[in-house]
């Protein structure tokens, strides 16, 4: 792991949460992005599909990052698909 890598493998201080709007491809790959620097997503989509099928969507995506499947797991279950937005953006 580089140098870089390391800074941005350590979770926010203060436990870092962000939304994303839209569990498309883009979205899923922003999400699965996010969860690799240790936020906490929302994953927020009207299409019940979208997020229903997110974890499996997103595993070639986390495998990508780390050949570790371990913290594959970890970055999946960092994020929570949840369809309705306030719900999502609330504190």
């Amino acid at each position: 792991m580089s140098p870089l890598d390391k800074r941005f493998a350590t979770p926010p201080a203060g436990g870092g949460r962000i939304c994303v709007v839209g569990a498309g491809f883009m979205g899923c790959v922003i999400a699965t992005l996010y969860a690799r620097h240790g936020y906490a997503v929302t994953l927020c989509d009207e299409v019940p599909a979208l997020l229903e099928s997110y974890r499996d969507r997103a595993r070639p995506i986390a495998a990508s990052f780390s050949s570790d499947s371990c913290e594959v797991k970890a970055m999946l279950a960092r994020v929570t698909p949840l369809a309705d937005l306030s719900g999502a953006t609330a504190s």
